[in-house]
């Protein structure tokens, strides 16, 4: 399963962001760099932003430049801390609920 937020960030310096839950509270987001090693090429390394959600959708060429603030679309999967509706469609209740 996989599920979609929108994520308020703003950047506050240079690597340095927050997003907001609720009307007025901003937390920091974590950032940290995946190396990914290429058969027969050299690694690149990636810069990855991540709310308590989930990583932020970026752009590689984040990496040669600072995000602006504004709203970011990220991913969560079923295996990610309060992403996904549940590992088991056998066992787990999707339907959509309304409060």
């Amino acid at each position: 399963m996989v599920d979609f937020f929108i994520e308020d960030i703003r950047r506050e310096g240079e690597d340095v962001y927050s997003y907001r839950r609720g009307k007025d509270t901003w937390h920091p987001v974590k950032v940290r760099k995946e190396t990914i090693y290429r058969k027969g090429s050299s690694p690149i390394e990636l810069t990855l932003l991540e709310t308590d959600n989930c990583a932020l959708e970026t752009s590689p060429l984040y990496n040669d430049a600072q995000l602006d603030s504004g709203l970011y679309i990220c991913r969560a999967r079923s295996d990610y801390p309060g992403g996904g509706m549940g590992t088991d469609p056998l066992n787990s209740d999707h339907s959509l609920k309304r409060n």
